[in-house]
């Protein structure tokens, strides 16, 4: 795949999951085997597990805005930089940014490593 088609693959998660919550929609962007390494230095391993972690971290937030604000990349790998608003559970307006770094194998994201900023609540 080229660079560009790569980066339009990243954006599609960022819509289909924080934006839009629609989860089942990602079969189509992750591969089955996919792995995710949390900024906890937790890993996710797989898709429907990685189905459920979005669920379980996504859904909790109303009012959701996420924005890429820079996509960088070459070769298999992707760089995206991004800013999340949202409405917390507690009624708290949360603005964040962050950067993940992804890999692409077989036309579907493989990889990805996940940078979180420091939250302005």
């Amino acid at each position: 795949m080229s660079i560009e088609s790569n980066k339009d693959l990243v954006r599609r998660p960022v819509d289909l999951s924080w934006n839009d919550a629609r989860f089942d929609a990602l079969d189509d962007v992750w591969a089955a085997g996919c792995v995710v390494h949390l900024a906890n230095g937790r890993d996710v391993i797989g898709l429907a597990s990685l189905k459920e972690h979005l669920r379980d971290v996504v859904l909790p937030w109303s009012d959701r805005n996420c924005r890429i604000e820079d996509l960088v990349g070459e070769d298999d790998r992707v760089a995206n930089r991004w800013s999340f608003e949202a409405v917390g559970p507690s009624g708290d307006r949360l603005t964040m940014s962050g950067m993940d770094f992804y890999r692409v194998a077989g036309g579907k994201l493989a990889e990805e490593w996940i940078a979180l900023g420091i939250p302005n609540a």
